[in-house]
């Protein structure tokens, strides 16, 4: 998953090239604040954005994942290049639209009164980052096999009567990372955002040339 500001356009438009390049690819808004309040290295520079790779089990390198990582981080730089050229009138520019996953909350883990862990991740859920997600779906299971559903008994959080219909999508699910902080998954829903793209030299050229056969 790609993470970036809401309003960094330049960081949006590059991600609508590395989903072009590669549709598993999703990207994540960062709650919408002013930057300086952003607790986030990427912040620093005037554009950042994050690559969160996983799911990996903690501590082990996935080779599938790295060379994705890789490939991607290459498209990355050629598309800021491609943006420099755009800008310098060399290269060109196009509209796109790009899904883009807004993060509405997290839903913390079932405990006991006594803090202990009550329920785990639901298996139907488990390895399903992104996907649709509605209420009643299974999201935990008791340590008795029973399941919870999304805005049902025993679930952490509350789904409003007005969001009942809504189609959710989970994410960083299950992480491990996340325990210390009692974050079961987040949940986010998921918008179409208009952006315009760059487009390089040598695909603007070979564009017109191809318009012009």
């Amino acid at each position: 998953a790609l993470l970036t500001a809401p309003a960094d356009d330049i960081c949006v438009a590059l991600s609508a090239s590395l989903i072009d390049f590669d549709p598993t690819v999703r990207l994540c808004y960062w709650k919408d604040k002013p930057r300086a309040e952003y607790p986030l290295l990427p912040s620093i520079a005037p554009h950042g954005l994050t690559f969160e790779v996983g799911p990996a089990s903690w501590g082990c390198i996935e080779p599938a994942l790295y060379a994705q990582s890789l490939k991607l981080l290459g498209k990355a730089l050629d598309y800021v290049h491609a943006h420099n050229q755009a800008v310098a009138g060399a290269g060109a520019w196009v509209q796109a639209t790009v899904p883009v996953y807004k993060g509405i909350g997290v839903r913390k883990y079932p405990r006991y009164l006594d803090g202990d862990l009550a329920a785990m991740v639901h298996p139907d859920l488990q390895g399903n980052d992104f996907c649709a997600l509605h209420v009643g779906d299974p999201i935990f299971q008791t340590h008795d096999l029973k399941t919870i559903g999304l805005g049902g008994e025993g679930d952490t959080g509350v789904v409003a009567d007005e969001d009942k219909k809504t189609t959710f999508y989970p994410f960083f699910i299950n992480e491990a990372a996340y325990y210390e902080v009692d974050v079961a998954f987040n949940l986010a829903v998921r918008e179409e955002q208009a952006v315009k793209v760059a487009v390089s030299a040598d695909e603007h050229s070979a564009s017109k040339r191809q318009k012009s056969a």
